[in-house]
């Protein structure tokens, strides 16, 4: 009987560090998760940007482009 109380109340007390140690690491996931969100937040942020900056950057070539020959022209009548 004394040997069994005392396995029981071994088992009962690694049963508890147990269930700690997995709260813990529950609290640990969701931190992460959050952590996870938010990166990604940032990283969409970062992709519509480089969206925004392609696009400005396409539009000003066009817009060099489209003003070329006036300048060509301009360069060729004077010295």
């Amino acid at each position: 009987m004394k040997a069994e109380a005392k396995a029981q109340g071994g088992y009962q007390a690694l049963k508890e560090s147990a269930d700690k140690q997995i709260d813990a690491y529950d609290t640990q996931i969701t931190e992460l998760d959050a952590s996870i969100a938010t990166t990604d937040g940032i990283i969409e942020d970062d992709k519509n940007s480089k969206t925004d900056v392609e696009g400005e950057h396409t539009a000003t070539t066009e817009y060099i482009e489209s003003i070329k020959p006036n300048c060509e022209w301009i360069k060729g009548a004077s010295d």
